[in-house]
């Protein structure tokens, strides 16, 4: 089993709830989202062939004309790239693997001192298109202090101008940047990323990791079904806290002790979970297409 695959898992935090966002199906944010990078870092490949990947997704329980459905749309709201090979399909990580290199890293870039700002007002007659908006918004790491009011520490207001336009043409929306006294700065973070929660969360991930005597009993499928499921949760909290700046999160910031837990469970659960995909690989007739 590859070192890659905890890292490569972060991407799941494309699996949190969101609402419809450009006519994506609410069922294309399921727990089944997040199995796909799981399979690409498991296989610590890039390209993987469509057959290979679908019987993958099926020990991770998706039935196959499911994981062509999933693999479909992914493709088409640019989570997945495919190539065409012969007659097989290759996919590649698309706007994920965008994703998994901007909060690989615990740390992060340093922060500017700035947090960048979004007001708006839309009625709720046009309650879907606040929605998309906040949806988004989160997904590029902004919070919310309070209805009305969009914070974020990154520059990343450009990935945001389709739904800032729509707004704007229902409603009122203001963007611009503040900067505060750091003591301040902490406390609007705390605020509107829900730091206090989101620190009790990763500690209770942390308890639930604990490996237990049945973990070593574990046939290599369940191994690679158990590495995939039990720290889902985590790697979610995980990426989601990757998305605050060092100089913004509390003095005890448990993130770096829970990626310790889930690189603990897959050094448990990795040997007999690799077992597994390197036979599924070794029996796959399209083995070849890997890169």
């Amino acid at each position: 089993m590859n070192n890659n695959v905890v890292e490569w898992s972060a991407l799941v935090k494309y699996s949190g709830p969101v609402p419809e966002i450009d006519g994506v199906s609410k069922r294309l944010t399921t727990p089944n989202l997040a199995k796909v990078p799981f399979v690409f870092g498991c296989l610590d490949a890039e390209s993987v062939p469509g057959p290979l990947l679908v019987e993958l997704l099926g020990d991770l329980g998706i039935a196959a004309a499911a994981a062509r459905t999933l693999l479909s749309r992914m493709r088409e709201t640019g989570l997945l790239s495919v190539e065409p090979r012969g007659r097989v399909s290759v996919y590649r990580l698309g706007r994920m693997r965008d994703q998994f290199l901007r909060i690989r890293g615990d740390a992060g870039p340093p922060w500017d001192g700035t947090f960048r700002t979004i007001v708006y007002d839309v009625p709720e007659r046009e309650r879907r298109t606040r929605d998309r908006l906040l949806a988004q918004a989160e997904r590029l790491g902004f919070g919310q202090p309070r209805p009305g009011v969009l914070v974020g520490p990154w520059d990343r207001t450009p990935g945001l101008s389709a739904e800032i336009a729509r707004a704007r043409a229902v409603g009122f929306v203001v963007v611009g940047e503040l900067t505060l006294p750091d003591d301040e700065a902490r406390l609007l973070a705390r605020q509107a990323f829900g730091l206090d929660d989101l620190a009790a969360r990763m500690r209770a991930e942390i308890a639930a990791l604990e490996p237990t005597p049945a973990d070593s009993t574990l046939s290599d499928a369940d191994a690679f079904r158990e590495l995939e499921g039990r720290p889902r949760a985590a790697r979610q909290l995980i990426g989601t806290a990757a998305d605050v700046p060092a100089a913004l999160r509390p003095g005890e910031w448990p993130a770096a002790e829970l990626g310790r837990a889930v690189d603990a469970l897959g050094a448990l659960l990795g040997p007999a979970a690799g077992r597994h995909v390197r036979r599924r690989v070794e029996q796959s007739r399209y083995r070849n297409l890997l890169g």
